[in-house]
């Protein structure tokens, strides 16, 4: 009868074993912070749609959505197709937006991201990236960018 209890625990002590060795390889096996790509307040985008188009973007960990100007849109040809339409509400009060998918590169990076147009003429760069756009990325916002 202590033969077989000992086998038990054995079993017992291998499977504890092999679940710790399996939890550090996932571990070890998830991005390191250090390789992460770390994005200065502004930092320079290029939109594909009918032709590459190279903008600076506000990186803007405080807006869930991206947004493009409008105009800007329309003449790279990124304005279609409308794939929803969103409210927004801010101090300024509410609006419609529509939202488009646009294709970009962001720091040699191709992704893809959903983007509200709304006229951004009177703000000093013509694209704000939100954080869904920026999964991956680690943002510093005390890093220097030149011209923001």
């Amino acid at each position: 009868m202590s033969g077989l209890r000992q086998l038990k625990r054995s079993h017992r002590a291998l499977g504890l074993l092999l679940a710790v060795l399996l939890g550090a390889l996932s571990l070890s096996a998830q991005a390191d912070p250090c390789d992460q790509i770390v994005l200065k307040p502004v930092e320079q985008v290029i939109l594909l749609g009918q032709f590459q188009l190279r903008v600076k973007a506000r990186i803007d960990t405080g807006a869930d959505l991206s947004s493009l100007d409008s105009e800007l849109a329309r003449q790279a040809g990124l304005d279609q197709p409308v794939v929803r339409e969103i409210l927004v509400r801010n101090a300024h009060g509410t609006t419609r937006r529509k939202v488009v998918r646009v294709k970009y590169i962001l720091r040699g990076q191709t992704r893809t991201g959903e983007f509200s147009l709304i006229p951004r003429d009177g703000l000093p760069h013509p694209v704000l990236m939100g954080r869904l756009s920026l999964k991956g990325f680690l943002v510093d916002p005390s890093a220097e960018c030149a011209g923001c």
